[in-house]
């Protein structure tokens, strides 16, 4: 009944009435009282098949990474996974705070998440840039060999390569890890808030 009246209150009697336009549900997704509509996992796929590919050619005679990444290329596809089923999992995700959000009075969700987008973010790309600065590091021998062996385009074009890889295992390892820490906060900040509304109402 509330959620009836409130969506009435907002967007109008169409909306209510169970016949929304388009800018009403725009609306509705700017007050975070309905989902915003998820990327679609095709970025993520793509993500591991390019590090899927990355695999496969070191096991060939054209291996673009030093043999010696070899353990840590396939450390990376290994993490790469469990982070791309965390992250398509629905865990952590608003729409299961829904009667944590009503307990404390209101059921727009605008306080923690535009936070959280801000602490899965920070954790992406904080990830993509160590990832790659790491492979970087670790792989820059390749480019050395290949100017010493008059084909420097070939070991720049390697290089690159690692440093890619660095870069999408990272971002994607750190993007679930940047979920896991918003949803830890999330839940703690709830927990204190509730407690100081029940605090309040006994007073």
């Amino acid at each position: 009944m509330f959620g009836h009246c409130r969506c009435r209150d907002i967007c109008g009697p169409a909306v209510a009435m169970g016949a929304p336009g388009l800018a009403s549900l725009d609306r509705l997704r700017k007050l975070h009282l309905l989902p915003r509509p998820q990327l679609p996992s095709v970025k993520l796929l793509g993500v591991l098949v390019l590090l899927t590919a990355a695999v496969v050619a070191q096991e060939t005679r054209w291996a673009p990474i030093p043999k010696s990444n070899t353990t840590l290329l396939w450390s990376s596809i290994g993490l790469a996974l469990v982070a791309y089923f965390v992250l398509r999992s629905g865990w952590g995700r608003p729409a299961s705070h829904a009667a944590e959000q009503r307990a404390l009075g209101t059921i727009s969700n605008s306080y923690y998440e535009p936070r959280r987008s801000f602490i899965g973010g920070s954790f992406t790309i904080a990830g993509g840039v160590a990832g790659a600065m790491w492979w970087g590091s670790t792989s820059w021998l390749i480019l050395v060999r290949g100017i010493e062996g008059t084909s420097a385009a070939h070991g720049l074009i390697n290089l690159q390569i690692s440093v890619t890889v660095g870069a999408l295992s990272g971002g994607i390892v750190f993007a679930a890890i940047g979920l896991t820490v918003g949803e830890l906060w999330e839940l703690r900040h709830r927990r204190r808030r509730l407690r100081a509304r029940a605090a309040n109402q006994v007073a």
